[in-house]
């Protein structure tokens, strides 16, 4: 008998600390009314059960509540308000060379380095490749600028895809300089 109690107390005492119940709160002073939890008031916070902890000691969160968790096209794509206007001004102005330089000089010259990057970058993906070359010479003629291998790479696979050995030649000319 005395070991059935001191089990049944043991799982009473386990519910309490586990679940955060309050034994036998008079219903006056909750916003529940209900103790049909073996005499016992759950509080309003009781639920969800909080998450247990791992072996290692780390939290973990118990359930995910659908919602989006944030913008991650912030911290993949990588790519700024201005580095996409330009790309857009770029490929409204691809006909004209007269207004298309003029772009270049009053919008694209001012941004950024990695602005810059990212545009060539898209540029690129988009195979917008006369585009993305126009887009290096600007490059090339900032302070900033150091011949770079993978720069030159990727541009050459861009021009090879769309078949324009000749212009690949001789960037790969200029590179070997």
């Amino acid at each position: 008998m005395a070991a059935t109690s001191r089990a049944l107390l043991a799982r009473r005492l386990s519910l309490l600390f586990r679940f955060k119940v309050l034994p036998f709160a008079s219903s006056s002073s909750s916003c529940c009314s209900s103790t049909s939890n073996y005499g016992l008031l759950l509080r309003p916070s009781a639920w969800p059960p909080l998450p247990l902890p791992r072996p290692g000691g780390e939290w973990r969160c118990a359930f995910h509540d659908g919602r989006p968790r944030g913008p991650l096209w912030r911290s993949k794509k990588l790519i700024g308000k201005e580095a996409l206007f330009a790309i857009q001004g770029l490929k409204r102005f691809k006909g004209d060379d007269e207004r298309l330089g003029e772009f270049l000089k009053r919008h694209v010259a001012r941004l950024l380095k990695a602005d810059k990057l990212a545009v060539l970058g898209e540029l690129e993906r988009q195979e917008e490749v006369d585009l993305a070359v126009k887009m290096f010479r600007t490059i090339q003629k900032d302070d900033w600028y150091k011949p770079d291998v993978y720069m030159y790479k990727d541009l050459i696979v861009a021009l090879a895809k769309i078949k324009k050995m000749d212009e690949a030649m001789v960037i790969w000319g200029e590179h070997e300089r």
